[in-house]
């Protein structure tokens, strides 16, 4: 994946393996080994499920620390569960398909980070899930797509969880995914244009437009956005 990726290499980025994290021993083991805070929430969740938290959480101290955080980040779970990044600072965790990606940036860049991980989905759950991420205009686009269909769905779906996830915490606005409109899609520069059809704050009102950076790597989508300060 490109070093200039996401946005334009403005964030710190960081990603291991669920893998990695298991070799480590059992799951409150491996999060004491890589310093990750274990919440009792997670004692009931299958173990794969704990692992996943545990990875996300150490590529969140990761991307962290590659951003200027010269602390250790507990990153303990909001009332949404949403992590809680360290003063002056902000990020995304994303995992799926054992891998867990994050981003970090001071807020003297961004106010907001929002990523998403997706497997690729394939004709028949593209075709299935389609009606609930898209309005009908979107779906007839993502039918002409050189991507292919299951693939510019995937993407979709994908740009608008990284979207929602960079704007909820900063408005604690619920948003759906009807909500958002998929437009112009740059196969070279990698970018699809999200429009906002639910206003949440003076400065992000109905109409906004936002470039999502993707990428597509080992039959999976990266997506990233972020809101810039200011």
């Amino acid at each position: 994946m490109a070093s200039d990726f996401p946005l334009g290499g403005a964030c710190a980025s960081s990603r291991i393996s669920v893998a990695e994290v298991a070799r480590l021993g059992p799951p409150r083991t491996a999060a004491e080994r890589l310093g990750v805070n274990f919440p009792d929430r997670l004692a009931g969740a299958v173990r794969s499920r704990q692992y996943e938290f545990i990875a996300g959480r150490a590529a969140a101290q990761a991307a962290l620390h590659v951003a200027g955080f010269g602390g250790h980040a507990l990153l303990t779970a909001s009332a949404h569960r949403a992590p809680q990044w360290p003063g002056g600072f902000v990020g995304s965790i994303a995992h799926s398909h054992g891998q867990a990606w994050a981003v970090a940036a001071p807020r003297q860049h961004f106010d907001g980070l929002g990523i998403d991980l997706e497997h690729c989905l394939g004709q028949v759950p593209a075709e299935e899930l389609a009606p609930a991420l898209m309005r009908a205009e979107e779906i007839a686009s993502a039918r002409r797509s050189p991507l292919g269909f299951g693939v510019h769905v995937t993407l979709v779906f994908s740009a608008k969880e990284s979207l929602y996830k960079c704007l909820n915490p900063l408005f604690g606005k619920e948003f759906g995914f009807h909500d958002l409109v998929a437009e112009t899609l740059e196969t070279a520069a990698g970018t699809l244009g999200l429009r906002l059809e639910a206003p949440l704050a003076p400065r992000v009102e109905a109409g906004r437009h936002f470039e999502v950076e993707y990428r597509i790597e080992r039959g999976a989508v990266w997506t990233a956005v972020g809101l810039r300060n200011g």
